[in-house]
């Protein structure tokens, strides 16, 4: 069994965070000042401050835990966990590597979602460097998980994955 918890760094969620409240503050605040239109101020002020709170709860109290597990069939499960601050995790992506098609890196090109496949994003934050796509076929149809693996995993991740030719060994994970 491999674990693996990735570093939680929300910058930019952080500073998105702080604009959202600053421009919120500020609607609420010249909700005061005007008069004529103070619910529509007070309006714009309350829906700024929806997605504040939406990438609070995602990025700053949300914990994940990646983990290959072999399975009763002799195979190996990749796991996705989440948990919040100490209480119990849950389990919210389980995958045979035999059904993992291909690894992109997320910054490519070929990293861009086709048409008609679902794409399940585990980061720790918004726009984490060395994150990866993970392009999965199985009996479900085909969908996409984003992670952000350290290089052990990420091997074990590529050793898992037939063929292994869909792997370039120049390309820099």
């Amino acid at each position: 069994m491999y674990d693996y918890r990735p570093p939680r760094r929300p910058k930019k969620a952080a500073l998105l965070v702080l604009i959202l409240l600053f421009a919120s503050t500020t609607a609420l605040g010249v909700s005061a000042l005007a008069p004529p239109l103070p619910r529509l101020w007070q309006c714009v002020g309350l829906l700024l401050l929806i997605p504040a709170i939406q990438l609070v709860s995602r990025y700053f109290l949300l914990q994940y835990l990646y983990r290959l597990r072999p399975n009763a069939d002799g195979g190996v499960d990749f796991e996705v966990y989440t948990y919040r601050r100490g209480d119990r995790m849950q389990l919210v992506c389980r995958v045979a590597l035999s059904e993992m098609v291909r690894i992109t890196p997320i910054g490519k090109k070929s990293a861009d979602r086709p048409a008609g496949v679902r794409r399940f994003s585990y980061l720790p934050d918004l726009a984490p460097a060395g994150a990866v796509v993970i392009s999965v076929k199985n009996a479900d149809g085909d969908s996409e998980i984003v992670v952000l693996p350290d290089e052990g995993m990420l091997s074990l991740l590529r050793q898992g994955i037939q063929p292994p030719e869909l792997f370039d060994p120049a390309q820099k994970y």
